[in-house]
């Protein structure tokens, strides 16, 4: 499904609203499924955001590691996870809408 996401943390930190405000969403297509982290090794839910007009591209932001649905309603939903920046794992929330259902 197509949606439209804003990253509501900075490494694990909330950003403020006026920044969420001013920075406009990703628009992409929503993956979640089972993977296998190269890391750990351990199999979790991993979301990605997938460019639509080029699906061989890296995903838009990075990848959510034991991903779970937070909040459903509406079209909207929030889903929430770990991101890898580098070496380091950050807490992170994705604020999702539906802009198409496939």
């Amino acid at each position: 499904m197509r949606v439209q996401v804003q990253p509501l943390l900075s490494r694990g930190e909330f950003r403020p609203a006026s920044v969420l405000r001013a920075e406009a969403p990703k628009t992409g297509e929503l993956s979640i499924c089972d993977s296998k982290d190269y890391k750990t090794g351990v199999v979790t839910a991993v979301a990605q955001l997938i460019d639509v007009k080029d699906p061989l591209k890296p995903a838009l932001l990075p990848e959510l590691l034991e991903a779970r649905l937070l909040r459903l309603k509406s079209g909207r939903m929030q889903i929430t996870g770990t991101e890898r920046v580098g070496p380091t794992n950050y807490k992170q929330t994705w604020d999702v809408e539906v802009v198409e259902r496939a």
